[in-house]
């Protein structure tokens, strides 16, 4: 739990963690697809505080999160056209 209280927790389905992941709703910030959409952003402040995408299990999904979530990044902190 040390982990969630450290950082930014956001995960994929709020449905999903009514069921799969109960015990850390506390620590939830939001849903993923809010980050991507512009609906909630990360803190801008530097060092970023660390983000924690917590899944569900879905491999295909996860990697097209992790790929969506390294282009944002990239553009945002090193200007990189990606």
């Amino acid at each position: 739990m040390d982990v969630y209280r450290a950082a930014s927790v956001y995960i994929e389905s709020i449905v999903g963690i009514q069921t799969e992941l109960k015990g850390i709703e506390e620590f939830i910030d939001g849903e993923i697809g809010e980050i991507i959409v512009g609906k909630k952003r990360l803190p801008d402040t530097p060092p970023p505080r660390a983000t924690v995408f917590q899944s569900m299990g879905n491999a295909i999904e996860d990697g097209v999160m992790a790929n969506l979530i390294y282009q944002k990044f990239m553009k945002k902190w090193f200007w990189i056209k990606v």
